[in-house]
């Protein structure tokens, strides 16, 4: 067997990790198995590359690799962020803070257009995680959706595309924490050790991220013209068909609570941003004192 020192033999059998992991993504809509299949499987391939190691050393290689991913510094600011913006959007979602902003923007709404600019407007405000942009602006918006006749279909597919390109486009999000980090180990394998290597080359990144700004101009035309196309055209038409009923506001049928704020998505959101533009402020104006901050800016933004 060839040794572990030569990069060419694997050759095809290196796309295998990866093809496992999106295909068992795909097929059990999951994600942390999949992946651990796919860590998994390349174990294998590492230890098959070895005349000395068996396939039983797949499972200490396995191991090892995750090891060194839980303690990697940098992987551990990534989760801090991400946990840090997770817990902050649900305190937001707790405080109804976000659905009170929603409700509050909704009294603008006259039309069924004016309700699809309304929503996808909605989805570029939740611009930290594509998960959180889903459920919140998905469950707040269906009954607006409801009333003015627009279909779950178009419902879904506003949310969607602005989700994900919004937060891939966003210097505040959980997607920028992770491809930020794995643009610095690669900038990092290539020689480039400089601590804001990654956060510029995302930055730089950015106007080249043709599917989401494509998508959101997309959304924005859509719901501007109102013109559809193919099955979402039917099923406007099907949902048209409905008698809209905006008497109906949307807490109707929600529960009886206290009073929503909507300065209470407001606040966490501008105190974010405002810490986040004081920090590259500072370590910009004078990099020479302050390059290990860049460095932790960078990792954890």
């Amino acid at each position: 067997m060839l040794g572990l020192a030569d990069p060419l033999q694997f050759g095809f059998e290196s796309l295998l990790p990866p093809l496992l992991a999106i295909i068992l993504a795909i097929a059990t809509r999951q994600v942390v198995l999949p992946l651990a299949a796919g860590v998994f499987s390349g174990a294998v391939l590492l230890a098959r590359a070895d005349a000395e190691k068996s396939l039983i050393d797949s499972f200490v290689i396995f191991a090892n690799a995750i090891d060194a991913s839980l303690r990697d510094f940098d992987h551990l600011q990534t989760l801090a962020f991400t946990l840090l913006l997770g817990a902050m959007v649900g305190v937001m979602e707790i405080g109804g803070g976000i659905e009170a902003l929603i409700r509050k923007l909704s009294r603008w709404i006259r039309s069924r257009r004016s309700a699809q600019a309304m929503i996808s407007l909605s989805g570029l405000a939740i611009f930290f995680d594509d998960y959180a942009n889903t459920l919140l602006i998905g469950g707040t918006m269906r009954s607006t959706a409801d009333r003015f006749g627009l279909s779950r279909a178009k419902l879904a597919y506003l949310v969607d595309s602005t989700a994900a390109p919004v937060a891939g486009l966003s210097l505040v999000s959980t997607w920028a924490a992770i491809e930020i980090s794995y643009m610095s180990e690669g900038l990092a394998d290539a020689g480039i050790t400089a601590p804001s290597a990654g956060f510029a080359l995302f930055i730089q990144s950015i106007p080249y991220r043709f599917y989401p700004i494509l998508a959101i101009v997309m959304v924005f035309l859509i719901s501007i013209t109102g013109r559809d196309f193919g099955a979402m055209k039917r099923a406007e038409e099907t949902s048209a068909n409905r008698s809209p009923n905006p008497a109906i506001p949307d807490e109707e049928t929600a529960p009886p609570r206290p009073p929503l704020l909507w300065l209470a998505a407001v606040l966490p959101i501008v105190s974010c941003v405002a810490a986040l533009g004081t920090t590259l402020v500072v370590t910009g104006w004078q990099p020479d004192l302050n390059v290990a901050s860049a460095g932790v800016l960078q990792t954890t933004i």
